[in-house]
């Protein structure tokens, strides 16, 4: 795997909401990771929130979460909206380090923001094809998910990937067709074990991993290849306090 690390460096403002404390840690060290042949950004920053338990305290006493997976895959567990609050925050607090990141020297603004509470609740012997191997979230590069563990390094973490045959491992709007074509091809005759992925998938090559960490946060671009390294012995809870919680923002920017 070709890598390789820089940092930056975010110095923030403190915020106190009434009932929870979303306010994130006044200095915050981003890590800049460069994953596989084509170089794509991953964000890693660790501590990122004051008091991550007001989080999870939040997904247990104040939303109902649902089932998020449909015949054909999808999230392979439950999800509930995610404070406003919170994803404003992040936001206000890592744009710099995005717009550098991902988009330098492009000057860009976000546009759109959908942000999710999730917890892994199906069982590896209930996962469709296309939840055992690695996805895309959209092939808009504008597009950029963070991800934000609050659950501990048990519950596995994320892994990226390239695709052996296509040889991608970000997927742009004139290459999904064709990838999508191939991988489905690619299911049909040799369909995936009965299993989440792991690094000797049959027709991807693992670039990167993640591990997962309590207040750990990552970002990167919703068309890489990627998927959750998840541990076959897990306890699949679906109580925020004990399960694998998450919480995820996807954020649509456009050129300025």
């Amino acid at each position: 795997m070709r890598r390789s690390q820089n940092d930056i460096v975010l110095t923030v403002t403190e915020s106190n909401p009434a009932n929870y404390d979303f306010g994130f840690n006044r200095n915050l060290r981003v890590t800049v990771n460069r994953v596989g042949e084509s170089r794509q950004p991953v964000l890693i920053v660790d501590n990122v929130m004051r008091d991550p338990k007001s989080l999870i305290e939040f997904a247990a006493n104040e939303v109902t979460f649902r089932a998020a997976w449909t015949p054909q895959g999808g999230y392979p567990g439950v999800r509930a909206d995610a404070p406003r609050e919170y994803a404003g925050g992040l936001l206000a607090h890592l744009g710099d380090a995005i717009a550098a990141t991902f988009f330098t020297p492009m000057p860009v603004v976000p546009t759109e923001a959908n942000c999710l509470l999730s917890i892994v609740t199906r069982r590896p012997q209930q996962l469709t094809n296309q939840q055992r191997i690695p996805h895309f979230d959209t092939p808009d590069p504008m597009r950029i998910a963070f991800l934000h563990y609050l659950c501990d390094e048990s519950f596995g973490g994320t892994a990226f990937y390239r695709h052996k045959k296509t040889g991608l491992d970000a997927v742009r709007p004139d290459q999904e067709a064709e990838y999508c074509r191939i991988r489905d091809e690619e299911l049909k005759l040799a369909p995936p074990p009965r299993s989440f992925i792991t690094s000797d998938a049959a027709d991807y090559e693992q670039t990167a991993n993640i591990d997962a960490r309590f207040n750990r946060l990552i970002v990167y671009r919703s068309q890489h290849l990627h998927s959750g390294s998840i541990p076959q012995d897990m306890n699949f809870s679906a109580d925020p306090r004990t399960g694998r919680l998450t919480a995820t923002v996807f954020i649509t920017y456009r050129t300025a």
